[in-house]
């Protein structure tokens, strides 16, 4: 009886030192590493990014932690501790790979709007441009109607004035602008030419006869360019008359500017009229008077008497 009694006490005395000893056990090596890694990636992008496999990491922790309070330094603790750091070190991966992926997707939403504002922007751009050259058309359009019309006006005046007698000698053959010159322009258009050509060969007629070349210019510009403008059309008309055998007596050129319009430079078609050229006839140039006939006989003298 003693001696069972002794031997139920040694039992429970070295279940308590061996429940003692295992009570004072550290953790493994495996459980110690996979607590740091887990505060790793509790800090790391995997707590926003990846947060389902980091829960999976953090049950996988609590389970070795269980296990070491109960076996601890067993292999079931080392095992369960390997896999939970494992698992952190994977949670952790996949957050940097969804934060990368999501500011790659950002990146290109935002790439995707700033070329489809540029590419809005380039439309808006073009329209205006093509509104504007349409407009610019359009008023090139106008001013060759003006010009046509203006060409139709001066040829029915020149017909009507050929056929007139006994004409003034000052009467001015307007040459006017959407005849001969472009906007901006000195030199002389075709339909010029030919008009031109006309007044030289009327010159030709008459010998005698001497001209004022008048310059114009509409008012688009400063009033300085446009007077020099007007001087500039009105020696280009200079220039074919004398090259068509005027002599350069008969011709005197004066510049007008845009002091005498006549018709409104608000419109294209008032701006055509105005850039012009005008004839002006001064009538024929004065001859040397000749001695008369009593002027030039001599005198007699005695002897001849």
């Amino acid at each position: 009886m003693k001696y069972g009694a002794l031997t139920c006490v040694f039992t429970l005395t070295a279940g308590a030192m061996l429940a003692a000893c295992g009570a004072a056990a550290g953790p493994s090596r495996e459980l110690v590493t996979a607590r740091q890694t887990m505060k790793e990636a509790q800090k790391s992008e995997a707590a926003e990014y990846a947060p389902g496999r980091l829960y999976q990491a953090r049950r996988t922790l609590r389970q070795a932690e269980r296990v070491h309070r109960d076996a601890p330094g067993s292999r079931l603790e080392r095992d369960l501790a390997y896999i939970a750091e494992r698992q952190s070190r994977e949670a952790m991966a996949a957050g940097r790979t969804a934060e990368i992926e999501q500011k790659t997707s950002e990146a290109e939403s935002r790439y995707q709007s700033n070329l489809e504002a540029a590419y809005q922007q380039r439309e808006m751009e073009l329209g205006a441009t093509a509104a504007a050259l349409l407009m610019q058309q359009h008023q090139i359009e106008q001013e060759r109607m003006a010009r046509m019309e203006a060409e139709d006006q001066a040829r029915a005046a020149e017909e009507a004035a050929g056929k007139a007698e006994g004409a003034a000698a000052a009467v001015s053959v307007p040459i006017d602008g959407p005849v001969f010159f472009a906007s901006g322009q000195s030199e002389l258009l075709p339909s010029g030419r030919r008009r031109l050509s006309d007044v030289a060969d009327a010159l030709a007629q008459e010998p005698g006869r001497t001209v004022v070349l008048e310059g114009h210019a509409d008012a688009s510009g400063p009033a300085g360019s446009n007077m020099d403008l007007s001087r500039a059309r009105a020696e280009s008309a200079r220039q074919f008359l004398v090259g068509r055998g005027v002599p350069q007596q008969s011709i005197r050129v004066v510049a007008k500017g845009e002091s005498e319009p006549v018709a409104t430079n608000a419109t294209p078609e008032g701006r055509a009229n105005n850039r012009r050229v005008e004839v002006v006839s001064e009538g024929a140039a004065e001859q040397p008077a000749k001695p008369s006939p009593e002027a030039e006989e001599e005198p007699t003298t005695p002897e001849e008497e």
